[in-house]
């Protein structure tokens, strides 16, 4: 029969080794928690350096399509304009054709 060498645990009672044991087993638990969290840490840092580059894009394009509109504004009224004008061209080229025959 083999001999189990481990001491005896009493309800309640832990031998000083096992407590040690115990111990050092949660101790490494902690230190693995903790390099987790400082590996999120890290990955949440990126994660909102990157966001913020994005916002800044997003407002630099945001800006510059307020300046295309400002623009577009611009080229109706101008083309519009130029839509009169050649109205008008037509109306004088046709009176000058039927003043010419």
């Amino acid at each position: 029969m083999m001999m189990n060498n481990s001491p005896k645990k009493k309800s309640g009672n832990f031998t000083p080794s096992q407590v040690g044991a115990l111990f050092e087993s949660l101790k490494s638990d902690i230190r693995l928690l903790a390099e987790g969290l400082s590996d999120l840490r890290g990955k949440f840092d990126m994660m909102f350096a990157e966001l913020g580059r994005q916002r800044e894009e997003f407002f630099l394009m945001k800006a510059d399509m307020n300046i295309i509109k400002s623009d577009m504004s611009s080229m109706k009224t101008d083309m519009s304009a130029v839509k009169d004008l050649l109205k008008n061209h037509d109306k004088r080229l046709s009176q000058l054709e039927i003043s010419a025959n």
